[in-house]
């Protein structure tokens, strides 16, 4: 039997979600993660795939010797729109814990869990707060570019304005001096 193996992908710009790869998890009806991000109920874990697996583009992995983990940095952005799907999507039900003091330890449920060809097994980890924090800062430049462009309108259409009206009072200064010769 090959040992489990845990890997994971982590964005430089954006330390608010993580892809995991469990490899050969055999039977195992669950297994515990610890992450040194700070234990918090916004921590939700959903079961991934290895098509979103493989879309995150890693340029170097790191691994440890003795345990054949692995981790990657990748490129990814600070403000990411797709992470809405993350509200339709129902967090698997795990039991977190506080580990080494401050950080998330959580057992995952293993069983049930898709797996690819090989028998590994994807989750996600992503702090559900994110979410609401986008989607307040696009509400916020929303608002800030209707008040922008309606300031705008406004300055145009009283430019307008005054000059119609300049163009109406000297129509109406030529017809009184015409009138007058």
């Amino acid at each position: 039997d090959e040992q489990v193996a845990i890997n994971y992908k982590q964005s430089l710009d954006n330390s608010e979600q993580y892809y995991v790869k469990i490899k050969n998890p055999g039977n195992l009806q669950s297994i515990t993660l610890q992450f040194n991000q700070a234990r918090s109920r916004g921590w939700k874990i959903y079961s991934g795939n290895q098509a979103d697996w493989d879309k995150v583009a890693c340029a170097t992995w790191t691994e440890a010797a003795f345990t054949k983990n692995a981790r990657c940095y990748y490129q990814g952005i600070p403000f990411n729109l797709a992470d809405g799907r993350y509200l339709k999507k129902e967090p698997l039900p795990v039991e977190s814990y506080e580990g080494n003091y401050f950080g998330g330890l959580y057992r995952v449920p293993l069983e049930g869990l898709p797996r690819d060809s090989e028998g590994n097994v994807y989750l996600e980890f992503y702090f559900q707060g994110q979410v609401y924090y986008d989607l307040a800062l696009l509400s916020s430049l929303a608002a800030f570019l209707g008040v922008f462009v309606a300031l705008i309108f406004q300055e145009i259409s009283f430019l307008l304005v005054k000059k119609s009206r300049k163009f109406l009072t000297g129509e109406r200064q030529a017809e009184e001096l015409e009138a007058a010769d």
